[in-house]
């Protein structure tokens, strides 16, 4: 009673975060005449979540947003950092936002705790921690066994945790600590159009981290036994490795496309230390080196 409810219904997915999509909704909130007194609420996975953000923003310069996320990665990833919207087909990923939810409801009974979308999602607290504190990583490390089992309980927990923890990284006043909620995911977009589509995300995910650590270690910012204990977290957790048959030069070719999508500088997030995350430029010979390994240690035979 007292409540007019309006429902538009949009393709999950990557449809739903093209500019064409927001006009579509846009375009839909202007027919029901929605102010910025009213209430958008969004029901949906990465697309669905990403594209609220970006229309929430925009509404009569901002109106109230609650998610409903349907999936772990959509409560950790999309609500934190929404998928840029793509302009077409050639250019994608280019319109950005900030995340504007005002609440977030997640209801794990209705989500899978153990299908790749979670494992998603504990792939993102390990690189949450990396860029906050020890204490973080080491509660992750305390709970990985329960977490990649999908105990209820403590994936609700550690992912309230993780949430905010995110949250606070990509709103703090400092740049370089903004920088560093991207950690592993330059990697992931680079590389997500050559790897088969049948490997999974979260494997793609959790290779990223363990390049840039590796990448960390040649340069002398992160400690072995850092590399080492990122490792064994995200083994713990149960998470694999892609495989693919791709070059070093088409790997490196798709790092630097993807930074130049945003930059007009070449720079990796890479963990200085467990805690630390930053932007660092990587030598061309060290980078060649690494993606050659990469590559080898990866390849389909």
């Amino acid at each position: 009673i007292g409540f007019l409810v309006t429902r538009v219904d949009v393709e999950d997915g990557k449809a739903a975060t093209t500019v064409a999509t927001e006009a579509q909704v846009l375009s839909a909130l202007a027919e029901m005449h929605l102010t910025a007194d009213d209430l958008v609420v969004a029901v949906g996975h990465e697309g669905v979540i990403s594209l609220a953000n970006h229309v929430a923003n925009k509404w009569c310069g901002g109106v109230s947003l609650a998610t409903v996320p349907l999936d772990l990665a959509a409560v950790i990833v999309s609500s934190i950092t929404p998928r840029a919207l793509d302009t077409d087909d050639e250019h994608q990923r280019l319109v950005t936002t900030k995340p504007c939810a005002r609440f977030c409801f997640a209801d794990l009974e209705v989500m899978d705790l153990c299908d790749d979308n979670a494992k998603v999602a504990q792939v993102c607290m390990v690189a949450t921690a990396m860029s906050d504190n020890e204490a973080e990583f080491g509660r992750i490390w305390d709970r990985a066994d329960n977490l990649s089992s999908g105990v209820a309980d403590i994936v609700a927990e550690q992912l309230a945790e993780s949430t905010k923890t995110r949250g606070r990284l990509s709103d703090s006043s400092a740049i370089a600590i903004q920088q560093s909620v991207p950690y592993g995911w330059v990697f992931v977009e680079a590389l997500r159009p050559l790897i088969p589509a049948d490997q999974p995300l979260s494997a793609l995910y959790a290779d990223a981290l363990r390049f840039s650590a590796r990448i960390a270690v040649a340069k002398e910012a992160l400690s072995f036994d850092d590399m080492l204990a990122q490792d064994e977290i995200l083994e713990r957790l149960n998470i694999g490795f892609v495989t693919c048959d791709i070059t070093s030069e088409q790997l490196i070719e798709a790092l630097k496309q993807e930074c130049f999508h945003s930059t007009n500088r070449f720079m990796l997030p890479i963990p200085m230390s467990v805690g630390r995350v930053r932007l660092a430029s990587v030598d061309e010979e060290l980078l060649a080196e690494h993606a050659r390994a990469w590559c080898e240690a990866h390849a389909s035979h």
